[in-house]
């Protein structure tokens, strides 16, 4: 009974403010731990990796002998020290003359954890930004066709997924535009305009393979994810 006459001696108004306040302080970590956290490759992960071949770094093999094919870099984004999978085939085995480059930062070979015939793992250096990635093993030499997302810890703009929905959630005004594709099919690009923060996108069901966002000027606006929510 003191409980209740206690909370008998508030306004409506004031336990109505007070468990606004109390919303926002538990909604706001929950999306400074998605930026934080590691955008993790789980163990249910709609991608299949080839065996690992055990090989010290400075067990160099040959380098590529046919033109590099990729057939899925891995997830689409990621923050500095995130692990990025490349799948494909012609990499060559760990080839001394070899080199990553995203938005043309090279990744130092120390972060190269696998490099394959058919799959190159790295972790994503601290410098890195959004950008196309390419490779190069020996005289071949590839380049991708869509940006990989770099965000960090200051990236305000999210994209959430419900089944074939996403959801974008930013306070940046200047976004205009979003490309996605799913895989197997062709790059859709489609305008957007936020109202009030957010919008919301319908997309074809399927397995998204790259995802991106463009302001006005047509510069790539970074963003996080829920891995859950895009099976990484």
């Amino acid at each position: 009974m003191s409980i209740l006459k206690t909370i008998d001696r508030f306004s409506y108004g004031t336990i109505m403010s007070a468990g606004f306040l109390l919303a926002i302080c538990f909604s706001i970590p929950v999306s400074i731990l998605l930026v934080q956290q590691q955008t993790k490759i789980s163990s249910s992960a709609k991608i299949e990796k080839p065996t690992v071949i055990p090989r010290l770094i400075t067990d160099y093999g040959q380098p590529a002998s046919q033109p590099i094919q990729v057939n899925r870099v891995y997830p689409f984004l990621g923050k500095p020290g995130d692990e990025l999978i490349i799948l494909g085939e012609n990499f060559g085995t760990n080839p001394k003359d070899k080199q990553i480059v995203i938005n043309g930062v090279a990744v130092d070979e120390q972060n190269i954890t696998v490099w394959q015939n058919n799959m190159i793992t790295l972790l994503l250096p601290g410098d890195v930004q959004s950008g196309l990635v390419s490779i190069q093993s020996g005289s071949f030499d590839w380049i991708s066709k869509y940006p990989f997302i770099v965000y960090g810890q200051q990236t305000k703009t999210q994209i959430r997924k419900n089944s074939n929905i996403l959801t974008v959630i930013s306070p940046d005004s200047s976004i205009s535009k979003i490309s996605y594709n799913i895989l197997g099919n062709k790059e859709v690009v489609a305008p957007i305009a936020l109202s009030n923060g957010s919008t919301i996108l319908e997309i074809e069901n399927g397995e998204i393979d790259h995802l991106a966002l463009y302001d006005k000027n047509n510069n790539l606006i970074p963003f996080f994810v829920d891995p859950i929510e895009f099976d990484f």
